[in-house]
């Protein structure tokens, strides 16, 4: 059978709770930053059809 948390492990919690929360938050923000580079990039060297006229052609 499982105790209740004590208050010392409930603020241990909310302490991990927010590294955690800001450890995500900067991940998408580096996804989102290689994504829009990336898209860069290529729109900048025109690798999409040969085309260099600043829109990507599927």
């Amino acid at each position: 059978m499982e105790s209740k948390p004590t208050d010392k492990e409930n603020k241990l919690d909310m302490l991990n709770h927010w590294p955690t929360l800001v450890a995500n938050v900067g991940v998408l923000v580096g996804i989102i930053f290689l994504v829009l580079e990336f898209w860069k990039n290529t729109t900048a060297m025109g690798l999409f059809r040969g085309r260099g006229d600043g829109h990507i052609y599927w």
